[in-house]
């Protein structure tokens, strides 16, 4: 459990011998496992006996690297160790607080980029923001991310001189510099990005890995594709594209998500789009839906939902 938890949060690729590793460590963690991950679900109001790599990446890492982020290495470690299930308890308690208290903290920095964000040259391709004010526990050190295929480790190099270290890959890296050099960084960061990223790099891309018909997603479906868990980097859940089909029912739930039915032929089946609330669907309306077909169980009832990530008006 250990093993799975460690690969997951640390956002390793599962393929190969990960990913029987991840898959064979789930199965320790759903039948026990530490006392420590037990009395953390628990705090999280997360099943342990379902529990998947999402569950992990989103309800057990976030909780033990809060402790760490916000000061206080030992608690998540003492979490660990432990083999009193009071013990347990008490952390993980005191985990959740931490881990809520992390949450607000990064909400506040949030909003503050946001606004720094657009007070910024529109016509820049880049994006350089930072605060002194910022809780560097929580952003880290110096973070970037990439769109597309534009490798940011070569962009980096061409700012080296400016920086005191970097590290990372393709897509994401980190870095250290000095705050009399950010506004240097920031113009020869935004050069080397203008020359160099396309638009094919700055067009989000959907992969799609089969079309089919609403009557094609079925529980058989639902579990063959659940056999080829755990999902994660480099081995992502596949992403269906329905053929045309009608939406029916639909309605706005929660902070902005999108609930609705989605019928063709005269099959009917209900799906959602977390925080996709906005994206203008109308009842009756003719769309192609991408995304997830999984088991929703609600009130001891189990049925099948089509959890949407991307929508096509046809």
């Amino acid at each position: 459990d250990l093993v799975a938890v460690g690969t997951v949060a640390d956002v390793a690729p599962l393929t190969g011998l990960n990913r029987t590793l991840v898959r064979r460590g789930i199965e320790v963690l759903r039948q026990g496992g530490l006392i420590g991950f037990k009395a953390l679900t628990d705090a999280a109001s997360t099943d342990i006996q379902t529990i998947n790599t999402t569950g992990i990446a989103f309800r057990i890492s976030p909780r033990i690297n809060a402790a760490g982020r916000l000061g206080n290495h030992d608690l998540a470690l003492d979490l660990l160790l432990t083999d009193d299930l009071t013990r347990a308890q008490e952390i993980s308690k005191r985990l959740n607080q931490m881990n809520a208290e992390r949450q607000a903290i990064e909400k506040k920095i949030l909003e503050e980029a946001h606004q720094m964000v657009a007070e910024q040259d529109k016509d820049n391709l880049s994006i350089v923001i930072w605060s002194e004010n910022w809780h560097p526990g929580v952003i880290g050190r110096g973070s970037i991310r990439s769109v597309g295929d534009f490798n940011i480790m070569e962009t980096l190099r061409h700012c080296s001189d400016l920086l005191d270290n970097f590290g990372g890959h393709a897509a994401a890296a980190g870095f250290d510099i000095q705050s009399d050099s950010l506004t240097n960084f920031t113009e020869r960061f935004e050069d080397h990005v203008s020359q160099h990223l396309t638009d094919d790099d700055r067009r989000p891309l959907l992969p799609i890995d089969a079309e089919l018909d609403v009557s094609n997603i079925s529980s058989q479906l639902v579990r063959e594709l659940t056999n080829l868990e755990p999902f994660g980097n480099s081995n992502p859940h596949p992403t269906l594209a329905t053929k045309p089909c009608t939406a029916k029912g639909v309605r706005i739930v929660g902070k902005n998500h999108l609930k609705l039915r989605i019928q063709s032929d005269g099959v009917t089946l209900d799906a959602i789009g977390f925080g996709l609330g906005d994206c203008g669907v109308k009842n009756d309306g003719q769309y192609r839906f991408a995304g997830i077909p999984e088991f929703n169980t609600y009130n001891g009832r189990t049925t099948i939902q089509f959890k949407i990530k991307d929508i096509q008006e046809t």
